[in-house]
């Protein structure tokens, strides 16, 4: 619809990205913060140390590497969505919307 208004098409991969990058943002904040806190929470109500064999309660922690392949991996997948559907943006013909704005 923008690009019968004007938008050239390569704005159109930038716009899609300012669009979702607030959500990415929030999505890869938010889960990191939940990957964290829930089994925070699991160890501190839930006596893992039959499970584990040990004496002791297991501790938490973070592996920064698998956390980064994560990450990466959504950003990837996300970065791969904004491609497709700039892709297929590109593929509509602009006398069709147009018409079909006009039927309404």
């Amino acid at each position: 619809m923008l690009r019968t208004l004007g938008l050239e098409r390569r704005g159109t991969r930038g716009l899609v990205a300012w669009e979702l990058g607030p959500w990415v943002l929030a999505a890869v904040v938010v889960g990191a913060v939940l990957g964290v806190a829930v089994p925070a929470l699991v160890l501190a109500t839930v006596d893992l140390t039959p499970f584990t064999g040990g004496d002791a309660r297991p501790p938490l922690t973070v592996d920064p590497a698998l956390l980064g392949v994560v990450v990466g991996g959504f950003v990837l997948v996300v970065a791969g969505a904004v491609a497709a559907s700039t892709a297929l943006s590109r593929r509509t013909n602009l006398a069709a919307q147009l018409r079909i704005g006009e039927e309404r």
